[in-house]
């Protein structure tokens, strides 16, 4: 599976309303997020009944035992994603979800706008920063429908929030084609539930 200060007040309102985006008049953003460890310790528990929980159970279970340790077929030593095994020993890698199969595509846009601005806020802020990841688990997204919802994201902002923000996007889908840098033929991509990478 890696910023201005006025002198005037007038001037400094103004220019705040030219950079601010739709988002940031949107209610407080204060997703439930957890951890890996977490998610993969509530197997056999009540809490498994829930939908949500479920699928997150099942990113971080795959995750933990797929992304996060090597593979033959890789092309290149290490894990299939060498920024996986760090994170969860630095606590900063998250799960969410979130119900998107009804949304409007704009209002997915927006709360993935809204991830991506908490990410930024969380620690660590530091050169470990590159560790950091919010995955979006989309958990009410039939197998089928995940690749049109998932490129529609990548296509509207995936370039913009690498040039702006400095981070990576990414869709993860069952039929999910894309190959390894050093091997064209492994699809490190097709995870069992969809979900968007923020990076």
């Amino acid at each position: 599976m890696t910023m201005h200060n006025e002198i005037t007040i007038p001037i400094t309102t103004c220019r705040q309303k030219e950079t601010t985006s739709a988002a940031d008049f949107l209610p407080t953003f204060s997703p439930k997020l957890y951890l890996p460890e977490d998610l993969i310790n509530l197997s056999g528990t009540r809490a498994m009944e829930n939908d949500d929980l479920y699928a997150m159970h099942v990113v971080a279970h795959w995750i933990e035992s797929f992304v996060g340790k090597p593979h033959k077929k890789i092309g290149r030593t290490g894990a299939v994603c060498p920024f996986v095994p760090l994170g969860p020993r630095n606590k900063s890698i998250w799960l969410a979800s979130e119900k998107v199969a009804k949304q409007e595509p704009s209002e997915f846009l927006r709360q993935i706008t809204r991830y991506k601005k908490l990410l930024l806020k969380k620690q660590p802020l530091d050169d470990d920063s590159i560790y950091k990841s919010i995955i979006v688990v989309l958990t009410d997204v039939p197998a089928d429908e995940a690749k049109a919802i998932l490129a529609q994201v990548l296509e509207e902002i995936a370039v913009s929030t690498y040039v702006e923000e400095g981070q990576l996007l990414g869709s993860f889908y069952a039929t999910n084609d894309g190959g390894a840098l050093y091997n064209s033929s492994f699809r490190p991509f097709r995870a069992p539930v969809p979900f968007l990478l923020i990076r």
